[in-house]
């Protein structure tokens, strides 16, 4: 995949480049697929050889490691002088994902589309394949586990909200017209100045050099030509004028630069087989065995019964650091994806616990186990998915006639939880917000910094300087 955007470069298989929108911030867009990983660091891909045939299930990402992107922020720090590199801004690139492929080679470089998902629409866009295979597809499945490349794709069919730039220099020796137009008594205007420049351009004098990304438009490169023009003919009229007082005013060597945003397609494609050198990849296949008659129970006992029930989440889903939630009870497994996290009724036993796992959009994955205890639903809390709930009640500030409230949020976790930062815009009611954190545990592991600045109805600012608390609950209030 190759992406040119002005002052891009390449860090470890990680593309990045500046948001011009903003200083001290950038964009990052990896360039490998990664699959999605269980607690243990293992890759959950399974392939179930039924002999004549067999099923494949993965579930991949587009992501890089947090150590990776901590070192990728250490260098930009470095690049840009900056002491401290947490005020860096560093973000996913503004991507959309039209889809995700499976294909399947032959080992010759020839691909065929087997299945094709939807992402989660939110980096790291994560997508699930649960792909029915016959015996030729299913050896060549086992093959990419066995480290042969060309056998196992995954491609990613995307866009990236990019921008180009082009950049028009003027340069050359004034003399002439500084001459001419030093010994006239009329009143200039930048206009005739203007004009006089492109006459000596087209003449030789004066030269104008454009340099422009490949993709850039006339429509941009006709601006910057005509914008140096302009700034030229500004800056020698108020010489002329005697606004400015520059020694060496003879020798222009001006230059402008623009951008304009532009869609840049994008087509990501990782060979499974590089996930699992020297066939570390047999460990995800698994030989499905015999129909094998079940054991008839005891005369004297009665089988415990297995019951369904819904499964949901007891909170609002919108904003959580959430990519999918897996939730098993011996082979019995279901998966919860955004946005609204519910699944239809599986059958669970009553007397057995259910591994949860949840698997965070940035920050690994986090395990727990629950007991059901005869509940009739699975109503699943913050706490049981490694998440803390911070809420910020701003009520007070109402009824001292608040028109809007700006909180900055950062978290700093004592223990495996994911430090982070956000700002919240309240504007009329509620004058309530939630923000979600990953503290790995049942509770907020931690503390939170806060600031906050309330505008008035009568344009009055009132300021709060930076509070620490370890309660995930924030009320604001004047006193």
């Amino acid at each position: 995949m190759n992406i040119q955007i002005p002052n891009g470069f390449e860090f470890q298989r990680v593309y990045c480049y500046p948001n011009p929108d903003q200083p001290l911030s950038y964009y990052y867009l990896p360039l490998q697929i990664q699959p999605q990983r269980d607690t243990d660091g293992n890759p959950i891909i399974n392939l179930v050889s039924v002999g004549t045939g067999g099923f494949l299930q993965l579930s991949v990402s587009w992501n890089a490691p947090s150590e990776l992107l901590n070192s990728l922020r250490q260098t930009i720090a470095q690049h840009e002088n900056v002491e401290n590199p947490d005020v860096l801004r560093l973000a996913f690139a503004p991507v959309t994902v039209q889809h995700v492929a499976l294909l399947l080679g032959d080992g010759e470089d020839h691909w065929e589309a087997i299945a094709t998902s939807k992402s989660s629409g939110f980096p790291p866009y994560t997508a699930l394949f649960n792909a029915q295979l016959n015996a030729e597809r299913q050896t060549q499945v086992a093959a990419a586990l066995n480290g042969r490349e060309n056998f196992l794709q995954i491609e990613y069919c995307a866009s990236l909200s990019g921008f180009v730039e082009a950049s028009a220099k003027l340069t050359g020796d004034a003399s002439n017209i500084m001459t001419q137009f030093k010994g006239t008594r009329r009143i200039l205007d930048q206009q005739e100045v203007q004009r006089v420049l492109e006459q000596v351009i087209s003449e030789g004098q004066l030269q104008i050099t454009v340099n422009a990304s490949q993709n850039a438009s006339n429509r941009l490169i006709e601006q910057v030509k005509t914008h140096v023009l302009i700034q030229s003919a500004e800056l020698l009229l108020q010489f002329l004028q005697g606004e400015e007082r520059i020694p060496d005013i003879t020798h222009l060597d001006i230059t402008v630069t623009n951008t304009e945003p532009q869609q840049l397609s994008l087509n990501l494609t990782t060979d499974v087989a590089t996930w699992f050198t020297q066939g570390s990849g047999l460990d995800q296949i698994q030989l499905a065995s015999g129909v094998v008659p079940s054991p008839s129970p005891a005369p004297t006992l009665s089988p415990v019964p297995s019951f369904t029930l819904p499964v949901r989440l007891n909170f609002p889903s919108a904003d959580v650091p959430i990519e999918l939630i897996m939730l098993q009870q011996g082979a019995r497994k279901i998966t919860l994806t955004p946005p609204d996290f519910s699944a239809e009724r599986p059958e669970f036993r009553q007397d057995e616990s259910v591994d949860v796992e949840t698997s965070y959009s940035f920050g690994g994955v986090y395990a727990k186990k629950l007991t059901l205890s005869g509940s009739k639903e699975l109503a699943l809390s913050p706490a049981d998915l490694g998440l803390a709930q911070v809420t910020v009640d701003a009520t007070a500030l109402e009824e001292m006639g608040a028109k809007k409230v700006r909180i900055w949020l950062r978290y700093r976790p004592d223990g495996d939880g994911v430090a982070n930062e956000t700002t919240i815009y309240l504007r009329d009611r509620p004058w309530q917000a939630t923000w979600f954190v990953i503290s790995r545990s049942d509770t907020l592991q931690g503390f939170l910094e806060y600031e906050w600045q309330v505008t008035l109805e009568n344009g009055d600012f009132i300021k709060r300087e930076m509070t620490e608390t370890t309660s995930p609950h924030i009320v604001l209030t004047a006193n």
